[in-house]
């Protein structure tokens, strides 16, 4: 064997199969195979853009979901020991949580709703009493979260006596809930008319936004 004739790039530590060649090719072609080549490429690519054109249109796309709830219907009380929260208007310029009465003042609602013949009907509607949050109010493992004064722009409930608890839903013969709604001041005698201009006051409102920190404690 001649050493100088041997090439040793042919050297492989992977086997090679064994192959028949004709006119340096492995594998002889036709015309025909040609075109079945083509004809499988277009319709592959046909196919492709035909399931496109569905998926934008979102036709013949069938989606599947699930939820799973436990028979036992979920509760949980509100306290400053397992759930508490802080809510308020955002400034429109700072995106702070600020409190003004002459522009806007919140109102506080308990909701206890039972089911009859399919649909809820509310037995229980309580008006909450609100203060302006309190760090102390939350728990003490919590408390370095917030900036000093964050709070002080936030509304919180005032008193937990109330013996509050949040329970059911939809899927359930019950439900318990906390209802926010933010009134927009209204000049009366009772205020005596201190409200800010109407101009200002729906400019906080229409570009301000609405944010609620919620506090989950260990339950």
């Amino acid at each position: 064997m001649d050493l100088k004739k041997i090439n040793y790039l042919y050297f492989d530590m992977f086997s090679k199969r064994t192959s028949f060649f004709f006119n340096n090719q492995e594998k002889m072609g036709s015309y025909f195979g040609l075109f079945l080549t083509v004809l499988y490429i277009f319709f592959l690519l046909l196919l492709f853009i035909y399931s496109l054109i569905l998926t934008v249109k979102r036709k013949e796309i069938r989606v599947y979901d699930s939820s799973m709830y436990s028979q036992k219907m979920p509760t949980i009380t509100i306290n400053s020991n397992n759930l508490y929260f802080a809510f308020g208007i955002e400034h429109p310029l700072t995106n702070l949580r600020f409190i003004d009465e002459t522009i806007y003042y919140p109102q506080i609602l308990f909701i206890d709703r039972i089911k009859e013949n399919g649909e809820f009907k509310t037995i229980t509607k309580k008006v909450l009493d609100f203060e302006r949050c309190k760090e102390e109010n939350f728990g003490e493992d919590y408390q370095h979260f917030f900036l000093k004064g964050e709070l002080n722009s936030s509304y919180c409930l005032k008193d937990f006596n109330y013996n509050l608890t949040l329970a059911g839903g939809y899927k359930y013969e019950q439900m318990t809930y906390i209802r926010i709604k933010l009134l927009q001041c209204t000049n009366t005698s009772e205020n005596n008319n201190h409200c800010k201009p109407k101009e200002e006051i729906e400019r906080y409102l229409t570009n301000g936004y609405f944010s609620i920190l919620v506090n989950l404690f260990k339950y």
